[in-house]
């Protein structure tokens, strides 16, 4: 019965050495698979953020130029920027909202934390600021500058988060010249129509129009830089549409109108308004469908690793169960009565030498 026992124990042994090895293939596969499983599910929860984000975006622009108008045209009412404040809070509380979220937090990497903290400073900045332009002790070159380096900020650290949730690519700053360009061209719109409506545009708010202009030029050359050639093809499409003749010769008269003896003609600002407005909402739409597609590709490589990393798992669970049904193969025949080993035992052919 010992010698019985004994016999089967190196059969236990890598029965039970082939046994932890598969489970450890398998609990390895599971926590990877889990894994990127989870940075999947992250990804999709990210791009609703996203998405009000770039809502937000959009409503801090316009609460800007209402908030131009307010302060550079006398007959502006308050209304409109009041409810362009209440739109932008709006969003601000939806989006603060969803990003509380503590397992989404969690999913961030340190950088993507801090990130996401540096906005807080940016949206409390909005409290004073919207103060001085009720009170009118804001000039409307300062509600520009002011506004715009909120807007920057908020841009900024979306291009970092991006970068967080979709790994090594170069979106994020894509998007942050696209986002940017797209501003600037609400800005510029913004600055025409004040230019427009009293036949002039002064010298300080002149300067932030050129700025404007020249802000599009550079982001629009960092887009193309950080993207692919179907992309940076949309963007010159979007442009292209409306680059027309008519709108370049009144930006053209904008930006000359600070000049002595110019005088812009009131009945040409629906036609720039309506360009402009159709400019921003292609750039508005090509931000959100460049969200989505980058977040869909960052989605199928991640799901192609899972299917790898099961694959993988497979493979190695076999090779283990291969291995250890050989190495018990040889060990049987080793151990079988009448082979090579047992051939010098009591009664057999060497005992009678």
């Amino acid at each position: 019965m010992a010698a019985s026992s004994d016999s089967d124990l190196p059969h236990k042994l890598i029965l039970a050495i082939g046994l932890f090895l598969v489970l450890v293939a398998v609990a390895v596969t599971a926590q990877r698979v889990s894994s990127l499983d989870a940075r999947v599910a992250q990804a999709d929860k990210s791009l609703e953020h996203f998405a009000y984000a770039n809502v937000m975006l959009d409503d801090l622009g316009r609460e800007r130029t209402e908030a131009i108008y307010l302060t550079a045209l006398k007959d502006s009412a308050p209304d409109e920027y009041e409810s362009r404040v209440e739109s932008t809070n709006s969003i601000m509380s939806v989006l603060s909202t969803a990003v509380a979220d503590e397992e989404w937090r969690r999913s961030l990497s340190d950088v993507g934390r801090e990130s996401l903290n540096r906005t807080r400073p940016a949206v409390l900045a909005l409290g004073p600021l919207r103060e001085d332009v009720r009170r009118g002790t804001a000039s409307p070159e300062a509600v520009v500058t002011r506004y715009t380096a909120v807007i920057d900020s908020m841009i900024a650290e979306m291009g970092v988060l991006i970068h967080d949730r979709l790994g090594e690519t170069t979106f994020g700053e894509a998007f942050v010249a696209l986002a940017t360009l797209d501003d600037r061209i609400g800005l510029e719109n913004a600055l025409g129509q004040v230019a427009f409506a009293q036949g002039w545009l002064p010298e300080p708010l002149r300067a932030e129009f050129e700025r404007a202009i020249e802000t599009q030029q550079v982001q629009r050359t960092q887009y193309h830089a950080n993207t692919d050639a179907a992309a940076a093809s949309a963007l010159n499409l979007a442009f292209h549409r409306t680059g027309t003749a008519s709108l370049t010769a009144m930006r053209d008269a904008v930006w000359g109108s600070g000049e002595e003896g110019a005088v812009l003609e009131r009945s040409e600002m629906i036609a720039w308004s309506e360009s402009m407005r159709a400019r921003h909402n292609d750039l508005s739409m090509l931000r959100s469908l460049r969200l989505r597609e980058e977040t869909e590709l960052f989605e199928a490589a991640t799901r192609a690793r899972m299917r790898s990393a099961l694959l993988q798992g497979v493979i190695a669970s076999v090779l283990v169960l291969v291995l250890m049904s050989c190495a018990l193969l040889v060990l049987r025949r080793q151990t079988r009565p009448g082979t090579a080993s047992d051939s010098g035992s009591d009664g057999g052919p060497a005992a009678l030498v």
